[in-house]
């Protein structure tokens, strides 16, 4: 299956932002800053005699919160029920590009690039983030911490009861959205059964019947501001950083004269 073959995300998606999304770089960011990135292996490689080609990295918009909250789009719900696929989570097109360029690089060309220690990928990867380290375990854990407790607070607890009567009127008892999406029946098939599309077209219909994915991003954001708060220093820290690499990515591109 390729990139091209799963649903676009819809609008609900590009518009699930959550206070912590600032201090993580999305996914267009990434692009970004390798976009970078391979104009300095560009040169460096000619330095050495070789060609190096920069791919093309398209904007996607943000798609971090997709599945967050579960399966929210009728599309994927109908396609894939509740089974995951890398093309519905994140684009996977640049990271085919990426293989087919190393694939046809020589075996020189090859050693040039991606040596350990002495790749021009490498050693620009390492430029780039010069200085720069993002402390990523602790921002995972409290996004996680955050958004089990976001289920447990009055109002989406209130919500999910509401998700889960709405989907006993369809015919389906579970007790909430992650209750539905793991159920073991659906993890013994490859391919998504009728029932398991069935439940979750009715997960996507009670969600927004109830206004609980709405419901819940206002609840976690909640969680996260007091977070942020709670954690001044780190969340500055790490949001400083966050703009240092893409200062840098953006100095690159501008001394270069182009886009990557």
């Amino acid at each position: 299956m390729s990139e091209a073959d799963a649903p676009a995300p819809s609008s609900q998606v590009l518009a699930l932002k959550l206070p912590f999304d600032d201090y993580e770089l999305s996914v267009d960011e990434i692009y970004y800053a390798e976009g970078a990135q391979d104009l300095l292996v560009e040169r460096c490689m000619e330095a050495k005699g070789f060609e190096w080609s920069e791919i093309e990295r398209p904007k996607f918009g943000d798609w971090r919160n997709r599945r967050r909250y579960g399966v929210i789009e009728k599309t994927i719900a109908s396609r894939y029920g509740y089974h995951s696929v890398p093309e519905i989570l994140a684009p996977t097109v640049v990271a085919e590009r990426r293989e087919q360029r190393e694939k046809h690089l020589s075996p020189n060309a090859r050693a040039a690039a991606l040596e350990d220690g002495k790749g021009c990928w490498e050693t620009t990867y390492n430029r780039m983030w010069d200085g720069i380290e993002m402390d990523q375990p602790l921002f995972n854990k409290l996004s996680a911490k955050g958004l089990e407790e976001s289920q447990e607070t009055g109002a989406v607890s209130s919500l999910i009861r509401k998700w889960s009567d709405c989907m006993k009127g369809e015919g389906f008892a579970y007790s909430d959205p992650y209750d539905a999406a793991t159920s073991r029946a659906w993890s013994k098939t490859k391919k998504p059964s009728t029932r398991e599309i069935r439940v979750a077209e009715g997960d996507v219909a009670c969600k927004r019947r109830t206004n609980l994915v709405s419901g819940w991003v206002r609840e976690e954001s909640k969680i996260q501001l007091k977070y942020i708060r709670d954690n001044e220093k780190y969340f500055s820290t790490l949001r400083h950083q966050k703009r240092t690499y893409l200062q840098r990515a953006r100095s690159i591109i501008e001394t270069h004269g182009r886009q990557p």
